[in-house]
């Protein structure tokens, strides 16, 4: 049973490993989101500019706005998924964790009867040593 502990341990350490590379991941694009919400913000603003000015770049102010509006929607997509491996990542370290604990618990404890049916035996040896 002792060679089931490190393996369970071992075991929790991965998902623990897997669990904060997705918050990188998950902290990453946050990072991403918010910079193309803040160049949408600017090429609205530039838009408005042009616009009032009437000079010809509206139009590919407006094709940078829809590929910043579909990378946008893309990156959303993709925390919502790796915010949910996150979770999942997070309830297998917690579940990997308790099974490590447990085993290791279980093998104190088989210790403990070993270690007290060692001492139960000398009590017995003892006595009937001392009867004969």
């Amino acid at each position: 049973m002792a060679r089931n502990i490190e393996p369970s341990r071992r075991i929790a350490c991965l998902h623990g490993q897997m669990h904060k590379l997705t918050q990188f991941r998950v902290t990453q694009l946050l990072r991403r989101q918010e910079a193309l919400r803040l160049e949408k913000e600017d090429l609205v603003q530039h838009l408005g500019e042009v616009v009032t000015s009437k000079h010809g770049d509206a139009g590919l102010i407006n094709r940078r706005l829809r590929a910043n509006a579909r990378e946008l929607a893309g990156v959303d997509e993709e925390i919502a998924r790796q915010s949910r491996l996150l979770s999942e990542h997070g309830m297998r370290m917690k579940r990997a964790e308790l099974i490590a604990e447990q085993r290791e618990a279980e093998m104190r404890a088989l210790d403990e009867r070993r270690a007290l049916g060692d001492i139960i035996e000398a009590a017995v040896a003892r006595q009937g040593a001392s009867l004969r």
